[in-house]
């Protein structure tokens, strides 16, 4: 599982690094002779109101979703309480540096909850982001963004589905891929389970 969920983060960062190289068109770029094409050989994930490429706004959208909430001050909670237990003083007392102690002994032991609640942050954000885009609280038209994309297909969900099926998938294929990523590195990195 963490494979699966490693390598669907992987290519969802790819995809967002290499935005404007991927896409087939302009997110923004309308063609008013495409309006609500279905998804196919024209535009494979079919275009909005507007004759946008679905498929372009959906990999450019990508972008505004991962740059949501990083964070580092998480870590310091964990590894200020780790580094006052008894065993990082002898090792201290062994004569070992202070690069010694926190790569070696101190980093292992606070990097597993670390990473699992850096992906289930990750997560929340994205579906945060999408949310707040689905109310236009966030990213503002043109600009691409999952959730504004979903909003602004809500109204022809009934004619043109596509508009908002593939955003929506991008959502849940990157929130699952995290959340699998988070649950296996979990596995991986507890000292405990070794």
């Amino acid at each position: 599982m963490v494979v699966a969920g490693a390598l669907c983060v992987a290519l969802i960062v790819l995809v967002a690094v290499f935005a404007g190289s991927l896409a087939p068109h302009d997110p923004d770029e309308q063609n008013f002779d495409l309006v609500e094409t279905r998804p196919g050989a024209q535009a494979l994930f079919g275009t909005d109101r507007f004759g946008r490429d679905v498929l372009s706004r959906v990999i450019h959208g990508s972008r505004i979703s991962l740059y949501v909430p990083l964070f580092a001050r998480v870590m310091r909670g964990p590894v200020l309480a780790e580094r006052e237990k008894e065993y990082v003083e002898a090792i201290r007392a062994l004569g070992a540096t202070r690069w010694v102690v926190a790569l070696k002994h101190v980093l292992p032991n606070v990097m597993s909850p670390f990473v699992v609640q850096g992906t289930v942050a990750l997560s929340q954000a994205i579906l945060i982001e999408a949310s707040l885009s689905y109310l236009g609280l966030s990213a503002q038209p043109p600009t691409p963004s999952w959730g504004n994309m979903l909003n602004e297909g809500r109204t022809y969900l009934e004619t043109a589905p596509w508009i908002s099926v593939f955003p929506g998938i991008a959502i849940m294929v990157t929130v699952l891929a995290f959340n699998l990523l988070g649950d296996g590195l979990r596995d991986v990195l507890d000292p405990g389970a070794r």
